[in-house]
């Protein structure tokens, strides 16, 4: 009775690391996304601000009316923004990924006995890589109908 006992605690601890690794596995992948997401935001957000602010701050620039003088400003102020988020999602998941390893440490060295990453830091995360995404989009529309409108005229 005692190798069946034996035997089902080790199919269970076997269980359970397989589910750690696919947890893990599915934790690499998500920051890859992320940090792929963030780079590609970053570049459309650099190269929209550079060659927007190149061509419409320019003396020989196109005339733009009052209100698409208004929506380039605040298109280049969201892509701004946008910028300044990612890079703040960036940080807070590196601070998390600094927390976890100290709390693995404390583990290991008999210090602590649960490593934890305080929620606080995913709740900014998302916060912030919520509203750089938002930012990005609408500062994205918003120079494009700047773009159209100057055509237009």
């Amino acid at each position: 009775m005692e190798k069946q006992t034996q035997g089902n605690n080790h199919e269970q601890q076997k269980i359970h690391l397989e589910k750690l690794k696919q947890f893990n596995e599915n934790q690499a992948d998500t920051r890859k996304r992320v940090d792929l997401l963030v780079r590609y935001i970053l570049a459309v957000d650099g190269l929209a601000l550079t060659i927007s602010m190149g061509l419409f701050a320019k003396k020989d620039a196109p005339d733009l009316s009052e209100s698409a003088v208004a929506m380039l400003q605040w298109s280049w102020s969201l892509l701004f923004i946008s910028i300044v988020f990612m890079i703040l999602v960036v940080l807070f998941m590196i601070l998390g990924g600094y927390i976890l390893g100290e709390g693995w440490r404390k583990e290991l060295d008999g210090e602590s006995t649960e490593t934890v990453i305080p929620v606080w830091i995913d709740v900014f995360a998302w916060a912030l890589g919520t509203a750089g995404l938002l930012s990005f989009a609408i500062g994205v529309f918003y120079l494009g109908w700047v773009a159209i409108s100057s055509i237009a005229t």
